[in-house]
C-alpha cells in the first residue's frame, strides 16, 4: 500500500488518532458519572449491608430504623438511575461516532486504493492483494486503537489514586529540621484549637509532662480529650499557642520525628485476617528480638494468657475470613491487641485513648497493673472518663468544655 499511495496509511492512522481522541472524551464522561454515582452507590451499598450484620438485627426488630433504610436505599437508587440516563446517553452518541470511524475504515482504504489503481482489470490480481492489505491495515488500526481508548478510557480514574498519593497535607508537606532524640518533656502552652475556626474543642490549655511519668486525662464525653490526642500527634496544629517537645516547637520539627516518639491507640481498633503476630508488629516478625516484643508487648496489655491458649498462639489468624480456626477477638480483646500494638511500636510518649472502654472492671484493673509493671519506663498518657485510671497516676488533669479545670494528685 506505501508503494502506491502512503496517504492512505496516513489516513488511515488518523481516523485511528480520531477514535482515540473520541474514547478519551468518553473515558472522562464515564468518570464524571461514577465520580456522581459513588456516594448514592455507598447509600445503597450500606443500607444492603445493615440489613445483614448480626449486632444489628435487634435494632431492626424492634425499631423503625429498618423503614429508614429503606426509604434511603430507594432515594439513592432513584439518584443513581437519574445520572445514568444523563449520562450514558451522552457516552453512547460519542461510542456511535468511535465505531463509526472505524466503520469507514476498510472502505475508504480500499477507496482510495481503487482510485489509485486506474486499470484494475490488468492488475486484478495485485488489487486482490491490495484489497487484503487494506482489511489487514484496517483491523490492526481498529484493533490498537480500541486497546489504546480502552486504557485512555480507564485512564481518568487510574490518576486519582496516583494523584492523591502525590498530595501533601500542610502538616506533612512541611519538611522541618530532623527530630530524633529520646523523649524528655512535653508542655503545652496556653493553646487553643477549633476544627471549624468557630467553636473551641480546646481553650488556653497548659500541660507539663516529663519522661516516665504516668498521667491521667478524665474527663466527661466531649470534654476535648481526643481532640487533644490528635494534637500531640500533630495530626492538626494549634490555632494559638503551642506544643513543645523536648523544649523545641513541635511546628519547627518534622512531623516524622515527633510521631516515632509519640503515638496513641484509640478506643476504635483495626484489627486485621492476618496472624497475632503479624497484627501486633504490623509486619512479620524475623528475629528473637522481634518474637521476645511481641511477648512483652501481650503481657503488657494482658492478652499473653489467652493467645497461648491458643493452637497455634500467635500465628493465629485473627478472624476467620481467610482461616476456619481463626480467632475470634471480643471487643475488649481487640482493645488489648491494639494496647500491644503500641506498646511493639515503641512510643516513648504512649498515649492510650479510651483503652479500656470495652472491658469489665477487673479486666480493667489487670491491665492498668501490666501497663504500669511492664511500661514504668515508658511515659504514659491515660485518656478516659473513668476515674479508675487516676488512683495510680502521677498526676491528673480534668477536662470539661476544653479546659482544664482541675489538676493534681488523685
Amino acid at each position: 500500500i506505501a508503494t502506491l499511495d502512503y496517504i492512505t496509511i496516513l489516513i488511515a492512522f488518523g481516523i485511528g488518532i480520531l477514535y482515540i481522541l473520541v474514547f478519551i472524551r468518553i473515558g472522562f464522561i464515564n468518570k464524571k458519572q461514577r465520580s456522581l454515582t459513588r456516594p448514592f452507590q455507598r447509600f445503597s451499598w450500606y443500607s444492603n449491608r445493615a440489613f445483614t450484620i448480626k449486632d444489628g438485627m435487634a435494632d431492626i426488630k424492634t425499631s423503625q430504623i429498618d423503614r429508614i433504610l429503606i426509604e434511603n436505599n430507594e432515594n439513592a437508587l432513584s439518584n443513581i438511575v437519574k445520572i445514568s440516563d444523563k449520562y450514558t446517553t451522552r457516552s453512547a452518541a460519542w461510542g456511535f461516532v468511535a465505531e463509526l470511524l472505524l466503520a469507514f475504515l476498510y472502505p475508504i482504504t480500499v477507496a482510495i486504493l481503487a482510485y489509485t489503481m486506474t486499470d484494475i482489470s490488468n492488475n486484478l490480481a495485485l488489487f486482490s492483494s491490495l484489497t487484503v492489505a487494506a482489511s489487514t491495515l484496517s483491523s490492526l488500526i481498529a484493533s490498537l486503537a480500541s486497546s489504546i481508548g480502552s486504557i485512555e478510557d480507564t485512564l481518568p480514574d487510574v490518576r486519582v489514586p496516583f494523584d492523591l498519593l502525590k498530595m501533601k497535607g500542610l502538616i506533612e508537606g512541611n519538611q522541618g529540621i530532623p527530630f530524633d532524640e529520646d523523649f524528655e518533656s512535653l508542655e503545652v502552652r496556653n493553646m487553643t484549637f477549633s476544627y471549624t475556626g468557630e467553636k473551641n474543642q480546646l481553650e488556653d490549655v497548659n500541660m507539663q509532662i516529663n519522661k516516665g511519668e504516668k498521667i491521667a486525662i478524665i474527663g466527661a464525653n466531649g470534654a476535648g480529650k481526643t481532640t487533644l490526642v490528635k494534637l500531640l500527634l500533630r495530626l492538626y496544629d494549634p490555632n494559638n499557642g503551642e506544643l513543645l517537645i523536648n523544649n523545641k516547637k513541635y511546628t519547627d520539627l518534622n512531623v516524622n520525628g515527633i510521631r516515632k516518639k509519640v503515638g496513641a491507640v484509640f478506643q476504635n481498633v483495626e484489627v486485621y485476617a492476618v496472624t497475632i503476630a503479624e497484627n501486633i508488629l504490623l509486619r512479620k516478625p524475623i528475629t528473637e528480638e522481634d518474637y521476645k516484643l511481641i511477648d512483652d508487648s501481650l503481657k503488657f496489655s494482658g492478652l499473653y494468657d489467652y493467645v497461648y491458649s491458643l493452637k497455634e498462639n500467635i500465628n493465629t489468624e485473627v478472624s476467620r475470613e481467610f482461616h476456619g480456626q481463626g480467632a475470634i477477638f471480643s471487643g475488649g480483646q481487640n482493645q488489648r491487641l491494639a494496647i500491644a500494638r503500641g506498646y511493639a511500636q515503641n512510643y516513648q510518649l504512649f498515649v492510650l485513648d479510651e483503652p479500656s472502654s470495652a472491658l469489665d472492671p477487673l479486666a480493667e484493673a489487670q491491665v492498668y497493673k501490666n501497663m504500669l509493671e511492664i511500661g514504668k519506663n515508658k511515659t504514659i498518657i491515660f485518656i478516659s472518663h473513668r476515674l479508675t485510671t487516676t488512683i495510680n497516676s502521677d498526676k491528673i488533669y480534668l477536662f470539661d468544655k476544653g479546659r482544664i479545670i482541675e489538676s493534681g494528685s488523685h
